[in-house]
């Protein structure tokens, strides 16, 4: 697997530190561990949709929600034993949807 693809542009990398350093606080880990878990799910998705995190900033605004989502569902499985509640759960895919949202907007695309 190209490292590369699951590298995104600067703007989509601000957006990963931004996460980390959320999920690090929400689940009491180190951000290193949590960068790790992440990038181990951004890989997991790239290699089963064929598509690279750059090439996901080309798709509309519905599709890349999507894969957002197929990303969060993928980390919250590796960390579902930190965040064992499906309501906990649930709260933090929408925590990370917020995060995702306003970066959206800072960014105005």
């Amino acid at each position: 697997m190209d490292i590369e693809k699951a590298k995104g542009f600067q703007d989509q990398e601000l957006l990963l530190q931004a996460c980390v350093s959320y999920a690090s606080k929400k689940i009491s880990r180190s951000e290193n561990v949590i960068k790790g878990i992440l990038r181990q799910s951004i890989t997991e998705w790239v290699e089963s949709n064929k598509i690279s995190l750059k090439e996901l900033k080309d798709l509309d605004e519905q599709e890349r929600i999507k894969n957002v989502v197929l990303i969060l569902d993928i980390f919250v499985d590796k960390v579902s034993h930190l965040i064992q509640s499906n309501l906990k759960q649930k709260q933090f895919k929408e925590d990370i949807l917020k995060i995702y949202k306003h970066w959206k907007i800072t960014r105005r695309t």
